[in-house]
C-alpha cells in the first residue's frame, strides 16, 4: 500500500502549541496519532506528548498483534501509553493535572481502525461513500445526539469545549473503537484537533481527497481555520493521509 501524507500546524492565538502529532509508515501497517493537551489543565503539552510519543515507539513492538485482531490491540496499544504517562506524571511531576484527548488510526491490507477520546476527530473521506466522522466525548455533541442541538451551531456554542472523556490521572483511558474496511485507492483520512474542524467546514475538509498537492492543501486548510478562529483562535493542526495505489 502507497501513501500520500501532510502534516501543518498552527499555534492559533495562543503563545504555546498543545496539539502533537506524529506517525510512523512501514510496508505492511501505518500508524498515526494526534493528541490535543486540554489547556485548561496543567502539563497538556507533556500529557499530549508523553501518549503520542510512547503509541509510536510501542507500534512496531505491538504490530504483529495488532494486525492480528486490530480493535483489541489497539486498545492494548493505548493502554500501555496511559501506563507510561501515568507513570512519568507521578514520577516528575507530582501527579499535576495533566490531561488530552487523543485520535488514532492503525490502517493495514485488511482494514483500518479509528480510536478516539475527547473531541479531536478522525474524519474519513472517500470518493465512494459520504464523509464519516467520529462523534465527539463533548456536552455538545450528546446534546446533538439526543435531538437537543443542531448539528451546525455545535462548533460555536459556548459549552463547545466541555469534554466528557479525556486522558487523565485519575481514570484508565477509555477509548471509542470502530474499525472499518480498508483504505481504499483514492480513499484518505484527516486526524485534526477541535482547532481545525471547528472552523473549517466538511465540504472544505472533503476538498482534501481530490486536491493534486494534499500538504498544500492541508496548509491552506490549516491558515483558513486560523483566519475564521477569530481573537481566541485554539491551537490548530491536521494530519492526512491518502492512499494512491494498490498493493
Amino acid at each position: 500500500m502507497k501513501f500520500i501524507l501532510a502534516q501543518s500546524t498552527h499555534n492559533g492565538k495562543r503563545i504555546t502549541n498543545e496539539d502533537y502529532a506524529a506517525f510512523k509508515v512501514t510496508p505492511s501497517w501505518t500508524c498515526l496519532a494526534l493528541a490535543d493537551g486540554l489547556g485548561g489543565h496543567m502539563l497538556g503539552a507533556t500529557a499530549a506528548q508523553l501518549i503520542i510519543d510512547k503509541i509510536i515507539d510501542e507500534a512496531p513492538l505491538m504490530a504483529n498483534q495488532i494486525n492480528l485482531n486490530i480493535t483489541s490491540g489497539v486498545a492494548q496499544l493505548i493502554a500501555s501509553a496511559y501506563l507510561h504517562y501515568q507513570k512519568v506524571i507521578a514520577d516528575q511531576y507530582d501527579n499535576q493535572d495533566a490531561r488530552t484527548t487523543l485520535a488514532m488510526c492503525w490502517i493495514n491490507s485488511q482494514s483500518w481502525c479509528a480510536a478516539f477520546i475527547g473531541d479531536s476527530r478522525i474524519y474519513h473521506l472517500s470518493p465512494y461513500q459520504p464523509l464519516w466522522r467520529t462523534l465527539d466525548h463533548s456536552l455538545v455533541q450528546l446534546w446533538v445526539l439526543n435531538q437537543q442541538l443542531n448539528e451546525n451551531k455545535m462548533s460555536q456554542h459556548r459549552l463547545q469545549h466541555v469534554i466528557l472523556n479525556s486522558i487523565n490521572i485519575y481514570h484508565p483511558a477509555t477509548p471509542e473503537i470502530n474499525a472499518h474496511p480498508t483504505l481504499q485507492v483514492g480513499e484518505g483520512i484527516l486526524i485534526c484537533s477541535d482547532g481545525l474542524w471547528e472552523n473549517t467546514s466538511d465540504l472544505e475538509i472533503n476538498k482534501l481527497l481530490t486536491s493534486p498537492h494534499p500538504q498544500t492543501a492541508l496548509d491552506d486548510l490549516v491558515q483558513k481555520a486560523f483566519e475564521s478562529g477569530g481573537p481566541y483562535c485554539d491551537n490548530i493542526t491536521g494530519l492526512f493521509i491518502k492512499r494512491i495505489d494498490s498493493l
